[in-house]
């Protein structure tokens, strides 16, 4: 015991400035000869080895160059609305319908009271804000038309609630009294031909919208939507404009149901409580089905979910698939496990000619450790350089990757955007890997015995096989899985492309038609005149004008029944407005009764009385079969006295996507100045 004492205080004497200081002390791991000694030795070793070191070093370097592009997409993906100030407390209202214990819709589309009346309801809400899309533009600025250009009704608060920076206009009040209009950067230019940035010149301008004689206000212009926003319009109108002295349902309907809301909850409200209310609110305002035929259920989606985790009906979001995007981010994953791991093995394949370097090197009096820094510094300026031309590779696949992803991406633009968190991550990622994938090969090579190396009795090591057998596995396994999903992807597709429709749209071309035209008594015959035209055109065997195409999201009407069945029994039905050569162009086949008539079509739409339903609306409406559906009235808008005769029954057809079930559809035979015209061709 006395010997531990002394033992122990004899070395904390050793901890004294004048025996601390008196040592020198180094943290150079490898002196400045070494690192050129250890480059030059790469370098030999890849110019002897000329196809083994491409193979290798552009392997890796392919690797890299499909992960950098799959992350660029899954980073941009990722990155959605996050540009908004608000970000974190943004969320925007849902709704679920059910009709007969059943749901008849699932969207974003509501009623024009439920933004404003929870905003008075709740506290928890900070602002809120509605809108409602437009559709074309359409407009007349002095001689010139411009069209195509995508409106949407927003109200006074959409700019104070979105973080779309203004270049002129006050935000608080651009959209603020009625006809006024705040135009995107580009959309200004286009219109007005300007050449600066002075934007505040446009500000009183006025525009047209289509035949509309009341002129629109420009009271404010706004940076180009980014790209990463769900929402992407190019024109806001202000939601005043919507409501007249004569008719404000657009302000106080419990019924119309065309809105999309948004709400900003204050800092540290719980938006799952505050959901939890909305079954009261439901109860209070809509008393079952009363108010609106059906029961409403109100739901709160974070905007982070907009993009990738909506599925939605009439949804006004630029919408991707959430699972689609992590699923390429796990396949990016693999890649690089799949690069880095054939780095290994081939690098741990040459064991047998490195062998003897190794052994002279232990012979001349190198240490273990000296010899893993070499193959480490080895590995890691292979796998710079790899990056090197994966950065190439990326610079030269970067058009055509964005024309497959259909977004504008670019590495450096994603990069100089991430946080420097995300930075620091990525890069730690990638430098740890390569290190990993340089550790087992330098620990591998170093380990070589000198005396048995230098006798020619080398052999491997059954571990060290063992290690590259379940590597070789494990590669072969991520590559077969790869291929196997790329092949179901491929096969998935083929039969989207092949699957029968019920409806035959190949040959299909779709013509846009005259739209600046007024609704008269004349417009019927100027159509048919116009489709005439069309049919004298060579090769085109089939023209037929639609309210909405195949691949749409049709309307829907509420409140329909049989006129012999009770008030209280109501459906909804999809609905389409088409022309009497509808059925035929498109080849969907009659069950029962007849198709649309050229005298079907009024002028007048009270005078209109013929409908067409498809097999699963007579399903809905409890008809026993097409047969005995024809003749038969059901009601339909009107306050419940508007009837109309059904005269055919045809058979179902997918309207929109496989993997959307077919809804209950009836077909009624209307016109319409925004109909685009389908020509068959041969």
């Amino acid at each position: 015991a006395q010997a531990r004492k002394h033992y122990v205080w004899n070395v904390v004497k050793f901890f004294r400035p004048g025996i601390i200081l008196r040592n020198k002390f180094s943290f150079q791991l490898i002196d400045s000869v070494m690192w050129q000694n250890y480059f030059m030795i790469t370098l030999r070793n890849v110019l002897k080895n000329k196809v083994f070191s491409a193979i290798n070093i552009f392997g890796l370097g392919i690797g890299l160059a499909a992960c950098l592009l799959i992350f660029q997409f899954v980073y941009f993906e990722l990155s959605y609305d996050k540009f908004n100030d608000k970000f974190d407390r943004m969320y925007r209202i849902t709704n679920d319908r059910f009709q007969n214990g059943k749901l008849i819709q699932h969207g974003t589309i509501m009623y024009p009271t439920i933004g404003p009346v929870m905003a008075k309801d709740y506290p928890e809400i900070e602002a809120y804000t509605r809108l409602m899309p437009g559709g074309d533009m359409n407009a007349r600025v002095g001689e010139k038309i411009f069209r195509g250009d995508q409106v949407i009704f927003a109200d006074e608060n959409f700019l104070s609630v979105f973080s779309f920076p203004m270049l002129a206009g006050d935000a608080v009040t651009a959209l603020k009294d009625r006809y006024s209009i705040v135009l995107t950067e580009k959309i200004a230019k286009k219109y007005f031909e300007t050449q600066d940035k002075d934007y505040s010149k446009l500000i009183g301008k006025v525009l047209y919208w289509a035949l509309d004689t009341q002129p629109y206000k420009i009271t404010g212009i706004a940076e180009d939507l980014p790209e990463n926003s769900h929402i992407q319009n190019d024109v806001f109108v202000s939601y005043a404009t919507l409501i007249r002295s004569d008719d404000a349902s657009a302000d106080n309907s419990w019924t119309w149901s065309d809105m999309r809301h948004y709400l900003v909850l204050k800092p540290g409200a719980d938006y799952k409580s505050l959901e939890a209310k909305f079954e009261d609110f439901s109860t209070r305002y809509f008393e079952g089905d009363k108010v609106s035929g059906s029961v409403e259920k109100f739901y709160l989606q974070p905007l982070r979910e907009a993009h990738l985790y909506s599925n939605y009906e009439y949804d006004i979001a630029k919408t991707s698939s959430g699972k689609a995007v992590w699923a390429m981010l796990v396949v990016a994953i693999f890649i690089l496990l799949i690069a880095w791991i054939n780095y290994i093995n081939l690098t741990t394949s040459r064991a047998m000619d490195r062998a003897k370097e190794v052994g002279l090197r232990k012979v001349m009096g190198a240490l273990k450790t000296q010899l893993v820094k070499q193959f480490i510094f080895e590995s890691v300026l292979i796998s710079f350089l790899a990056f090197a031309i994966g950065l190439v590779i990326v610079m030269i696949l970067q058009a055509p990757f964005n024309d497959i992803v259909g977004s504008n991406l670019s590495w450096w633009k994603v990069f100089s955007e991430m946080s420097a968190s995300s930075i620091l991550i990525l890069l730690s990622i990638l430098f740890t890997g390569i290190l990993l994938s340089g550790f087992y090969p330098a620990f591998v090579l170093s380990s070589y015995q000198p005396v048995t190396v230098l006798k020619g009795k080398f052999q491997r090591s059954s571990r060290g096989q063992l290690m590259r057998k379940a590597l070789v596995i494990f590669q072969f396994t991520a590559s077969a899985s790869l291929v196997t999903g790329t092949l179901i992807v491929s096969s998935q597709l083929s039969y989207m492309n092949n699957a029968d429709l019920g409806i035959n749209i190949r040959n299909t071309m779709i013509v846009q038609s005259p739209e600046l035209t007024a609704w008269d008594s004349t417009f019927i015959q100027r159509v048919e005149n116009y489709k005439q035209e069309l049919l004298q055109v060579k090769g085109v065997t089939g023209v037929t004008t639609s309210g909405r195409l195949p691949g749409d999201r049709l309307g829907r009407s509420f409140g329909i029944r049989m006129a012999d069945q009770p008030a209280a029994i109501h459906f909804t039905l999809s609905n389409l407005g088409v022309d009497y050569g509808f059925f035929d162009t498109y080849g969907i086949s009659l069950l029962a009764g007849r198709k649309f008539l050229p005298t079907d079509h009024k002028f007048d739409f009270k005078e209109l009385n013929a409908v067409i339903l498809n097999l699963q609306a007579t399903k809905l409406l409890g008809i026993k079969s097409p047969e005995d559906a024809i003749g038969r009235e059901l009601i339909w808008g009107g306050n419940g006295m508007r009837k109309w005769t059904i005269v055919g029954v045809v058979n179902d057809y997918h309207q929109e996507s496989l993997k959307n079930p077919i809804e209950p559809m009836g077909f009624r035979p209307m016109y319409s100045t925004y109909a685009p015209t389908s020509i068959k061709l041969q």
